[in-house]
């Protein structure tokens, strides 16, 4: 349960960043970046990736990727998708999740 609120946390953060670097206004020579926008679920699933790494388990990219892009595609270019997306992204990423039963390797601390 830590772990899947964590990635929420860490995905929102992450897509938050992206919104807020993209302006708003027009900025360049009169051209609007708003089209950037559709970059911000890929924060959502870069967060839920790297929190739900940490550890034993392991899970790829691909399914909170899609996750994170349903929602939003759904309610297109509004705020409450960034929520909606990273929801959506660690559910698809703990219904892929698996552990990793390798034991970590013994070093010699003089190496």
């Amino acid at each position: 349960m830590y772990r899947f609120i964590g990635s929420i946390a860490m995905g929102n953060l992450l897509s938050w960043i992206i919104f807020r670097g993209i302006p708003d206004e027009e900025t360049i020579f009169g051209i609007s970046l708003t089209w950037l926008r559709f970059l911000i679920p890929i924060g959502s699933a870069l967060g839920v990736h790297t929190v739900g790494n940490i550890g034993r388990e392991e899970g790829g990219f691909l399914l909170p990727f899609l996750g994170a892009y349903l929602p939003y595609l759904y309610y297109s270019f509004h705020d409450p998708s960034i929520y909606m997306s990273t929801i959506s992204a660690a559910i698809f990423f703990r219904y892929a999740v698996h552990w990793n039963r390798k034991p970590p390797k013994k070093t010699h601390i003089c190496k």
